[in-house]
């Protein structure tokens, strides 16, 4: 997958959320689906030079599981979490600027698993 084309994420999103809504797919496959669109929204952001000072975005990307080297306390699922409500939420304890690209691409994400639930 070309992770510098927004289109190609946005399609990988739809093709997921079609099946995370409309399969019956047990919890486990639903964690998955969601970790694969979280991966290439970070993969989008890394391949695109966007970064984070706190975070180490390739080796949180690289993370096999949560005690690999670089990978926050919190783990990589959390930490996915925190950095996106940082994106997306400007009165955050500690917000992150990010390109509308970048906040569009969240939201999309969001909106297209969730319709109608999203606060982003």
């Amino acid at each position: 997958m070309n992770y510098e084309n927004i289109d190609d994420i946005r399609d990988l999103i739809l093709r997921k959320a079609v099946r995370h809504r409309l399969d019956e797919v047990e919890d486990w496959e639903a964690e998955i689906i969601e970790l694969e669109c979280n991966q290439a929204i970070f993969e989008y952001m890394f391949a695109t030079g966007f970064i984070i000072e706190d975070v180490d975005l390739r080796k949180l990307l690289d993370a096999v599981d949560d005690e690999d080297e670089g990978v926050p306390e919190a783990g990589v699922d959390a930490t996915f979490e925190d950095i996106t409500e940082r994106i997306c939420n400007p009165e955050h304890d500690n917000p992150i600027a990010a390109p509308a690209a970048v906040k569009q691409l969240i939201a999309f994400y969001y909106e297209t698993f969730w319709p109608g639930q999203s606060t982003y």
